[in-house]
Protein backbone atom coordinates (compact mmCIF):
# COMPACT_ATOMS: atom_id res chain seq x y z
CA UNK A 1 0.00 0.00 0.00
CA UNK A 2 1.28 3.42 -0.88
CA UNK A 3 2.24 5.66 1.98
CA UNK A 4 -0.31 8.33 1.03
CA UNK A 5 -3.08 5.73 0.79
CA UNK A 6 -2.11 4.22 4.14
CA UNK A 7 -2.15 7.65 5.79
CA UNK A 8 -5.55 8.48 4.29
CA UNK A 9 -6.96 5.15 5.51
CA UNK A 10 -5.63 5.66 9.04
CA UNK A 11 -6.99 9.19 9.17
CA UNK A 12 -10.39 7.90 8.08
CA UNK A 13 -10.44 5.26 10.81
CA UNK A 14 -9.36 7.81 13.40
CA UNK A 15 -12.18 10.10 12.31
CA UNK A 16 -14.71 7.29 12.72
CA UNK A 17 -13.21 6.46 16.10
CA UNK A 18 -13.50 10.10 17.22
CA UNK A 19 -17.13 10.34 16.15
CA UNK A 20 -17.93 7.13 18.01
CA UNK A 21 -16.22 8.24 21.17
CA UNK A 22 -18.00 11.57 21.14
CA UNK A 23 -21.44 10.26 20.21
CA UNK A 24 -22.21 9.24 23.78
CA UNK A 25 -21.41 12.73 25.10
CA UNK A 26 -23.37 14.86 22.64
CA UNK A 27 -26.38 15.26 24.94
CA UNK A 28 -26.98 13.77 28.36
CA UNK A 29 -30.29 12.07 29.02
CA UNK A 30 -33.08 13.50 31.10
CA UNK A 31 -34.72 12.66 34.41
CA UNK A 32 -38.37 12.38 35.41
CA UNK A 33 -39.77 13.97 38.55
CA UNK A 34 -42.72 12.10 40.04
CA UNK A 35 -44.58 11.46 43.31
CA UNK A 36 -44.37 15.15 44.22
CA UNK A 37 -46.07 15.46 47.62
CA UNK A 38 -46.49 18.61 49.72
CA UNK A 39 -47.66 18.97 53.32
CA UNK A 40 -47.34 21.31 56.29
CA UNK A 41 -46.68 20.88 60.00
CA UNK A 42 -48.00 24.29 61.08
CA UNK A 43 -51.77 24.61 61.72
CA UNK A 44 -53.54 27.22 59.62
CA UNK A 45 -51.08 27.11 56.74
CA UNK A 46 -52.13 25.71 53.35
CA UNK A 47 -50.79 22.19 52.64
CA UNK A 48 -49.43 23.26 49.24
CA UNK A 49 -47.05 25.98 50.44
CA UNK A 50 -44.68 25.37 47.53
CA UNK A 51 -47.43 26.08 45.00
CA UNK A 52 -47.81 24.46 41.58
CA UNK A 53 -44.85 22.55 40.13
CA UNK A 54 -43.45 23.58 36.75
CA UNK A 55 -41.83 20.69 34.85
CA UNK A 56 -41.58 22.40 31.47
CA UNK A 57 -37.75 22.55 31.46
CA UNK A 58 -35.81 19.25 31.19
CA UNK A 59 -34.07 18.17 34.39
CA UNK A 60 -35.67 20.99 36.40
CA UNK A 61 -38.37 21.05 39.06
CA UNK A 62 -39.50 24.63 39.57
CA UNK A 63 -41.93 26.10 42.09
CA UNK A 64 -42.28 29.64 40.67
CA UNK A 65 -45.17 30.85 42.84
CA UNK A 66 -45.18 29.60 46.44
CA UNK A 67 -48.59 29.73 48.11
CA UNK A 68 -48.49 32.03 51.16
CA UNK A 69 -45.11 30.57 52.14
CA UNK A 70 -44.34 33.33 54.64
CA UNK A 71 -44.01 34.12 58.36
CA UNK A 72 -45.11 37.36 60.04
CA UNK A 73 -44.75 38.49 63.66
CA UNK A 74 -46.14 41.75 65.11
CA UNK A 75 -45.61 43.33 68.51
CA UNK A 76 -44.76 41.95 71.94
CA UNK A 77 -44.09 38.24 71.99
CA UNK A 78 -44.88 37.90 68.31
CA UNK A 79 -43.84 34.57 66.80
CA UNK A 80 -44.80 32.81 63.59
CA UNK A 81 -43.43 29.60 62.09
CA UNK A 82 -44.33 28.28 58.66
CA UNK A 83 -43.16 24.73 58.01
CA UNK A 84 -43.47 23.25 54.52
CA UNK A 85 -42.56 19.67 53.60
CA UNK A 86 -41.99 18.39 50.07
CA UNK A 87 -40.84 15.04 48.71
CA UNK A 88 -40.35 13.70 45.20
CA UNK A 89 -38.82 10.83 43.25
CA UNK A 90 -36.25 11.30 40.47
CA UNK A 91 -35.76 8.63 37.74
CA UNK A 92 -33.03 8.82 35.11
CA UNK A 93 -33.75 7.89 31.49
CA UNK A 94 -32.27 4.66 30.07
CA UNK A 95 -28.50 4.81 29.56
CA UNK A 96 -28.38 7.85 31.86
CA UNK A 97 -27.16 8.42 35.39
CA UNK A 98 -27.30 11.37 37.79
CA UNK A 99 -24.16 13.28 38.78
CA UNK A 100 -25.53 16.01 41.06
CA UNK A 101 -28.56 17.97 42.25
CA UNK A 102 -28.75 21.72 42.99
CA UNK A 103 -31.44 23.26 45.20
CA UNK A 104 -31.82 27.04 45.06
CA UNK A 105 -34.49 29.20 46.70
CA UNK A 106 -34.99 32.89 47.32
CA UNK A 107 -37.31 35.40 48.96
CA UNK A 108 -37.49 38.66 50.89
CA UNK A 109 -37.34 39.77 54.52
CA UNK A 110 -38.35 42.91 56.43
CA UNK A 111 -37.68 44.13 59.97
CA UNK A 112 -39.57 47.27 60.93
CA UNK A 113 -39.54 49.23 64.22
CA UNK A 114 -41.97 51.97 65.24
CA UNK A 115 -39.20 53.95 66.94
CA UNK A 116 -35.66 54.05 65.51
CA UNK A 117 -33.30 52.10 67.75
CA UNK A 118 -36.10 50.33 69.67
CA UNK A 119 -35.77 46.82 68.24
CA UNK A 120 -33.09 44.37 69.39
CA UNK A 121 -31.84 41.00 68.17
CA UNK A 122 -35.14 39.62 69.50
CA UNK A 123 -36.72 41.06 66.34
CA UNK A 124 -35.53 38.60 63.74
CA UNK A 125 -36.40 36.26 60.88
CA UNK A 126 -34.87 32.92 59.97
CA UNK A 127 -34.78 30.34 57.19
CA UNK A 128 -34.05 26.65 57.72
CA UNK A 129 -33.62 24.12 54.90
CA UNK A 130 -33.00 20.52 55.98
CA UNK A 131 -33.80 17.08 54.68
CA UNK A 132 -32.60 13.80 53.22
CA UNK A 133 -31.66 12.22 49.91
CA UNK A 134 -32.25 8.47 49.64
CA UNK A 135 -30.53 6.67 46.75
CA UNK A 136 -32.79 3.81 45.62
CA UNK A 137 -31.17 2.57 42.38
CA UNK A 138 -27.63 2.34 41.01
CA UNK A 139 -27.19 1.11 37.42
CA UNK A 140 -30.99 0.58 37.37
CA UNK A 141 -30.73 -2.02 40.16
CA UNK A 142 -32.34 -1.51 43.59
CA UNK A 143 -29.92 -0.65 46.41
CA UNK A 144 -30.26 -0.08 50.13
CA UNK A 145 -28.34 3.03 51.23
CA UNK A 146 -29.11 4.92 54.43
CA UNK A 147 -30.71 8.37 53.88
CA UNK A 148 -28.10 11.12 53.48
CA UNK A 149 -28.65 14.41 55.34
CA UNK A 150 -28.60 17.53 53.14
CA UNK A 151 -29.51 21.18 53.59
CA UNK A 152 -28.52 24.80 53.35
CA UNK A 153 -26.92 27.10 55.90
CA UNK A 154 -29.02 28.54 58.72
CA UNK A 155 -30.02 32.07 57.70
CA UNK A 156 -30.69 34.70 60.40
CA UNK A 157 -31.51 38.40 60.03
CA UNK A 158 -32.07 40.63 63.09
CA UNK A 159 -32.76 44.28 63.89
CA UNK A 160 -29.24 44.95 65.20
CA UNK A 161 -26.93 43.22 62.75
CA UNK A 162 -29.01 43.61 59.56
CA UNK A 163 -30.72 47.01 59.89
CA UNK A 164 -30.35 49.19 57.92
CA UNK A 165 -31.57 48.20 55.43
CA UNK A 166 -34.91 47.24 56.95
CA UNK A 167 -35.66 44.84 54.09
CA UNK A 168 -33.71 42.87 51.53
CA UNK A 169 -33.57 39.72 49.43
CA UNK A 170 -32.24 36.39 50.69
CA UNK A 171 -31.19 33.15 49.00
CA UNK A 172 -30.36 29.67 50.23
CA UNK A 173 -29.72 26.19 48.89
CA UNK A 174 -27.34 23.27 48.58
CA UNK A 175 -25.62 21.00 46.06
CA UNK A 176 -25.13 17.24 46.35
CA UNK A 177 -22.65 15.09 44.40
CA UNK A 178 -23.84 11.57 43.54
CA UNK A 179 -20.64 10.35 41.86
CA UNK A 180 -19.11 8.70 44.98
CA UNK A 181 -22.12 6.35 45.02
CA UNK A 182 -21.66 5.04 41.46
CA UNK A 183 -24.03 5.47 38.51
CA UNK A 184 -27.13 6.58 40.41
CA UNK A 185 -30.31 6.14 38.36
CA UNK A 186 -33.03 6.77 40.95
CA UNK A 187 -33.30 8.70 44.22
CA UNK A 188 -35.84 10.34 46.51
CA UNK A 189 -35.66 13.81 48.08
CA UNK A 190 -37.50 14.77 51.30
CA UNK A 191 -37.07 18.34 52.54
CA UNK A 192 -38.33 20.28 55.54
CA UNK A 193 -38.37 24.00 54.78
CA UNK A 194 -39.12 26.49 57.58
CA UNK A 195 -39.56 30.24 57.83
CA UNK A 196 -39.59 31.86 61.28
CA UNK A 197 -40.40 35.42 62.40
CA UNK A 198 -40.13 36.97 65.90
CA UNK A 199 -41.05 40.48 67.06
CA UNK A 200 -41.13 42.51 70.28
CA UNK A 201 -43.01 45.42 71.80
CA UNK A 202 -43.53 47.52 74.92
CA UNK A 203 -43.87 51.08 76.15
CA UNK A 204 -40.89 52.16 74.09
CA UNK A 205 -42.21 50.92 70.76
CA UNK A 206 -43.03 47.87 68.73
CA UNK A 207 -41.57 45.86 65.84
CA UNK A 208 -42.72 43.80 62.87
CA UNK A 209 -40.79 40.88 61.36
CA UNK A 210 -41.60 39.32 57.98
CA UNK A 211 -39.99 36.74 55.68
CA UNK A 212 -41.34 34.99 52.60
CA UNK A 213 -40.31 32.53 49.93
CA UNK A 214 -40.74 33.56 46.29
CA UNK A 215 -39.04 30.80 44.29
CA UNK A 216 -37.73 27.25 44.65
CA UNK A 217 -35.66 25.83 41.78
CA UNK A 218 -34.27 22.27 41.74
CA UNK A 219 -32.03 21.11 38.88
CA UNK A 220 -30.45 17.72 38.22
CA UNK A 221 -27.32 17.14 36.14
CA UNK A 222 -26.85 13.88 34.25
CA UNK A 223 -24.36 11.97 32.13
CA UNK A 224 -25.14 9.47 29.41
CA UNK A 225 -23.70 6.01 28.85
CA UNK A 226 -22.38 5.58 25.26
CA UNK A 227 -24.86 3.51 23.27
CA UNK A 228 -23.94 -0.12 22.43
CA UNK A 229 -23.93 0.70 18.72
CA UNK A 230 -21.34 3.40 19.26
CA UNK A 231 -19.18 1.04 21.29
CA UNK A 232 -19.42 -1.56 18.51
CA UNK A 233 -18.23 0.98 15.93
CA UNK A 234 -15.29 1.82 18.16
CA UNK A 235 -14.40 -1.87 18.27
CA UNK A 236 -14.61 -2.19 14.49
CA UNK A 237 -12.34 0.81 14.03
CA UNK A 238 -9.74 -0.68 16.37
CA UNK A 239 -9.92 -4.07 14.62
CA UNK A 240 -9.54 -2.36 11.24
CA UNK A 241 -6.39 -0.64 12.38
CA UNK A 242 -4.96 -3.90 13.67
CA UNK A 243 -5.72 -5.78 10.43
CA UNK A 244 -4.13 -3.12 8.28
CA UNK A 245 -1.00 -3.14 10.42
CA UNK A 246 -0.65 -6.93 10.03
CA UNK A 247 -1.20 -6.82 6.25
CA UNK A 248 1.61 -4.36 5.67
Amino acid sequence: MKTTTRIAFLLGLLAVLGVCLNSGDVQAGSVTFSQIVQSTQTPGDPPNLYGPADLSTPNELLFPAPNSFAATAIGAGGADITDGLVSFLVDADPLTWVTDIDWNEEGTWSLIESVPGFATVATNVRNRLQGFITITEVNDAPVVIAPIAVGGPALNFDAINNVPPDSDFWSNGFSFDFTPYGNVTQFRVSMNNRLLAFSEGGQGGTSIAFIDKKLIDITVTTEMVPEPASLALVGLAVVGLAVRRRSR
